[in-house]
């Protein structure tokens, strides 16, 4: 019996938001390597479909860079080999160098700029307990000098693009 090659998931993704249109709000990814799914790498390039899918189908796309942010793909962020930016970005962990819990929520400034106004309409109701500590925001300004001091991500970028081929190849086997 001949067998069938999985379908690539954008597929079943531009597949699913035809069959729910105007039912999906957002799409939320951890860039380059679905962490909590077992490390399963996938490359740059579903990105980059998954935001002209998006765009067609007028969905948000949401980065979860909490595992693949600061320099655990390569790059500052995984979103910097994707060529796609996203509509909202969510960090934690590595803000800090992972010494202490800080997390933030980026967003673009077009979405920021519907919640200008009347604070008690257009307010962007979320926060969450590891935002704006002052202990742990000077710790995170000593990690991002560390990063630039050390040249921390000039010297992972090719172990960890290594790495995530590897990856790659051993998830295609």
């Amino acid at each position: 019996m001949a067998q069938v090659a999985p379908e690539p998931g954008w597929l079943a993704l531009e597949r699913l938001l035809r069959q729910q249109q105007g039912q999906i709000a957002a799409i939320i990814v951890e860039p380059l390597i679905q962490c909590v799914g077992g490390m399963c790498p996938y490359p740059a390039e579903y990105l980059q479909r998954l935001a002209a899918l998006a765009k067609e189908f007028e969905v948000l796309v949401i980065y979860d860079e909490v595992a693949t942010g600061f320099g655990r793909t390569g790059t500052m962020f995984a979103m910097d080999q994707a060529g796609a930016t996203p509509d909202f970005l969510c960090l934690s962990k590595g803000i800090t160098g992972g010494v202490l819990p800080l997390a933030m929520t980026v967003t673009t400034n077009a979405i920021a700029e519907r919640f200008v106004g009347d604070p008690h309409t257009k307010t962007f109701f979320h926060g969450h307990s590891y935002t704006a500590n002052p202990i742990s925001c000077a710790a995170a300004v000593a990690s991002l000098r560390l990063f630039e001091a050390e040249h921390t991500l000039e010297r992972l970028a090719e172990p960890m693009r290594v790495f995530h081929q590897e990856l790659l190849d051993f998830a295609h086997q």
